[in-house]
């Protein structure tokens, strides 16, 4: 399962084959994305899928050249598990 990216409606997502979807979702101005919003259906929870959204929102900010604002306690928990990310959250937010 590959995790697809839509920047045009900002966001990152990942299909299952029950036909449900696991979303995380940003809002994009100038160099910084606040990543808001992270939802996986409750049958999909507890597998890593958050973290695989989080990891590839990630790599494409870092990639860009931005910088994350993390608005979702979801990410905020992301976070705390990886500190090594730290480098590309937006200053005063980490």
């Amino acid at each position: 399962m590959d995790v697809q990216h839509d920047p045009r409606g900002q966001k990152f997502s990942l299909k299952f084959d029950d036909g449900l979807e696991a979303v995380l979702a940003y809002t994009h101005v100038n160099d910084i994305v606040d990543i808001h919003t992270v939802v996986v259906p409750e049958e999909h929870r507890g597998k890593g899928h958050g973290n695989e959204l989080a990891l590839a929102a990630f790599d494409y900010v870092r990639q860009n050249h931005m910088r994350v604002l993390p608005s979702c306690p979801f990410i905020k928990a992301f976070l705390e598990k990886h500190p090594e990310l730290a480098d590309i959250v937006a200053e005063g937010y980490y």
